[in-house]
């Protein structure tokens, strides 16, 4: 049953990684002004630490960690900690340390001691030396892809770094802008974790996207303010690259999707075209106008969007997931058939199909189905052999990102149980 109800906790995470963050730029605030911590932020502070590491393990933590460590390196060396000391720091700890080992003991219980550490190492200690189930990518790769991910709050991330930087570590007597040195501490050191750590997926920078978008947000709402609107020459690069970028590649993109989704090259370069037009016109108005230009462009977009969220459905090979549990409840509606996978190893397919499935080897194939006569059994479809095929799938493994053709199969039919 825990495999079946298995799901993500990186969208939940957010919450609470956030409300940790946020605190914590409470209390450093309060400390600097030489002002008592107030204990709203410091029991919000432990409570959403407690949450996030319930959610996701210590993903948080280590946030909080490097934010401390990157707002110290700007303290002089006599005081870069002491403002910890506000937060209550061994009630806290002792308080999460709590709550957590009573959890890990009611698992222990369950799965067994040695499971439960191994399956800890594997999904903490294991990420950051090894790339898990195939997700690995090298250092940079994170920083790469930010700027689509964050898109269009990206559009003021590359003049924000540079001006977040020169407010942080400004001298003199205006002093330094203590929201640019809290952002960037948030933001920066944990980033150098992610990108050093083996396993990478795009998600798991998530909550560090936060910091980023209110450092280009300000920025950006800094330039509007200025009459008329002038782009600083640093900017025009990037802001050139991605007049440029999405108008190539998101309508190209809307087109073929539409065309792998209809078969219909006439349906696709009129969707092509429908998200084209506005992006040209963004390009030829941003001179003239930046938030006219930036208007039509998101326009553009969002219209790329629309057409992906009506063509994407429709396109069946990357579906593959929903198929294979189509397959499986088709061949077994009532669920009573054992279910084994030797061919997709994800675990979309047990929270699909809505049973237990039992990972195996396509070596110990032939000794499962010994054992379960009725069962059926996920194979690569170029080892299937003299099975008998359910049925054959092929189409797109996006999580590997790798094309995959599958097949159903059950035991020889003199070994199957006669049905009722």
């Amino acid at each position: 049953v825990a495999q079946v109800c298995q799901a993500r906790a990186d969208l939940i995470l957010l919450l609470p990684s956030t409300l940790c963050l946020l605190a914590l730029a409470r209390v450093w605030r309060m400390a600097r002004n030489g002002n008592p911590a107030p204990t709203r932020a410091v029991v919000t502070f432990w409570l959403a630490l407690l949450v996030a590491v319930l959610t996701k393990g210590p993903i948080t933590p280590w946030i909080a960690v490097a934010t401390a460590i990157g707002l110290a390196s700007g303290e002089p060396a006599g005081r870069r900690w002491r403002w910890l000391a506000r937060l209550r720091p061994w009630l806290g700890l002792a308080s999460v340390a709590a709550v957590v080992a009573l959890l890990a003991w009611a698992q222990s219980r369950v799965v067994g001691g040695s499971v439960l550490a191994a399956t800890a190492y594997r999904e903490t200690i294991g990420r950051v030396l090894a790339g898990i189930d195939g997700h690995s990518g090298p250092p940079g790769l994170h920083a790469l892809l930010v700027p689509v991910l964050l898109w269009p709050g990206s559009l003021g991330l590359f003049g924000a770094l540079a001006w977040s930087w020169r407010k942080a570590r400004r001298r003199g007597t205006r002093g330094a802008s203590p929201s640019c040195r809290f952002l960037l501490a948030w933001a920066l050191p944990a980033w150098l974790g992610f990108e050093l750590a083996a396993t990478k997926l795009p998600h798991y920078t998530l909550p560090l996207h936060v910091p980023l978008l209110l450092l280009s947000a300000r920025w950006l709402l800094r330039l509007a303010a200025r009459r008329p609107v002038a782009w600083p020459a640093g900017l025009r690069w990037p802001l050139r690259a991605w007049q440029f970028l999405p108008a190539l590649v998101v309508p190209a993109g809307s087109g073929t999707v539409v065309w792998l989704a209809s078969g219909s090259v006439v349906y696709a370069g009129l969707a092509a075209l429908a998200v084209l037009a506005p992006l040209v016109l963004a390009a030829s108005l941003v001179k003239l106008g930046p938030v006219s230009g930036l208007a039509w462009a998101l326009a553009g977009w969002a219209l790329g969007a629309v057409i992906l969220g009506f063509a994407l459905p429709r396109w069946s090979a990357p579906w593959t997931a929903v198929r294979l549990a189509a397959a499986v409840v088709a061949a077994d509606p009532g669920g009573e058939r054992p279910l084994a996978d030797a061919a997709w190893g994800e675990a979309s397919l047990p929270l699909l199909a809505r049973r237990l499935v039992t990972p195996l080897a396509v070596e110990a194939v032939p000794d499962w189905l010994d054992e379960h006569p009725d069962g059926l059994v996920l194979l690569p479809a170029s080892g299937v052999g003299d099975l008998p095929v359910r049925e054959a799938i092929g189409g797109l493994d996006l999580v590997h990102g790798r094309r995959v053709y599958l097949a159903l199969v059950g035991a020889p039919a003199s070994r199957e149980r006669p049905e009722d």
